[in-house]
């Protein structure tokens, strides 16, 4: 289907470069309920939508998956090209939504260890199109942060843990700023503060305590957004 922009209203719009476009997918993990996609908003992603919302900023949801793969028989491979419909089940969204917000700001993709090289892909197919930031976090990125960035080399930041206290602050940093401009240093001094964040611009590497994980001690100050929800997610 068509890409939906979820907004909070007219407070999403950026002002004075602090409110910035992002784009996330809804849910890129896929289930098989019943022959068919679940629907449902991934949980994690909830949290970072809702954050973002309260923070003021725009978001913008992809509901394409990652092509379910049997890791179970094989490891999933790494080192092979894979084709667009085994990166995303819908490449075409991406495509219209990158085409769509050239002012975009930053991506944010999850990153498993199945779904590493999917992941791979998906970040060369943004960096062609995009001059946004890309920024990566989960399992993978919080466990193996070295390996990500040094296997990972479009990605531009990285976030080890729970990532909806320190998103809002990325989106900040990086609101106004592509990664290729003169201003992209100052995006990474923003962030210098931060703790398990690391990110690169030119010859610039940044560890902001990368040996520490971001975590929420409680959930009930992590309040969610229930008005991306949709019939068909719930």
């Amino acid at each position: 289907g068509e890409h939906a922009v979820a907004e909070a209203g007219t407070e999403t719009v950026r002002h004075g470069g602090t409110r910035a476009r992002v784009l996330m997918f809804r849910n890129v993990f896929t289930k098989d309920v019943d022959r068919g996609d679940a629907r449902q908003v991934n949980p994690g992603a909830h949290h970072l939508i809702s954050a973002l919302h309260r923070d003021g900023h725009r978001v913008v949801l992809l509901d394409g998956k990652h092509p379910l793969q049997d890791v179970c028989s094989r490891p999933p491979p790494v080192d092979e090209q894979l084709a667009p419909d085994g990166v995303l089940t819908d490449p075409e969204e991406l495509v219209r939504a990158l085409d769509a917000h050239p002012d975009l700001d930053l991506v944010c993709l999850t990153v498993l260890e199945r779904s590493f090289a999917q992941v791979r892909e998906l970040c060369r197919w943004i960096r062609a199109r995009c001059d946004a930031w890309i920024a990566i976090g989960g399992p993978m990125p919080t466990a193996s942060p070295e390996h990500c960035l040094a296997h990972l080399p479009e990605v531009d930041l990285l976030v080890r843990g729970d990532g909806e206290s320190i998103l809002p602050r990325i989106a900040r940093a990086v609101a106004g700023r592509r990664r290729s401009d003169d201003g992209a240093r100052a995006t990474l001094d923003a962030l210098r503060g931060e703790v398990g964040v690391a990110g690169r611009a030119g010859d610039v590497l940044m560890c902001a305590h990368l040996d520490r994980i971001n975590r929420v001690r409680d959930l009930d100050d992590s309040p969610l957004d229930f008005d991306i929800l949709e019939r068909d997610h719930v």
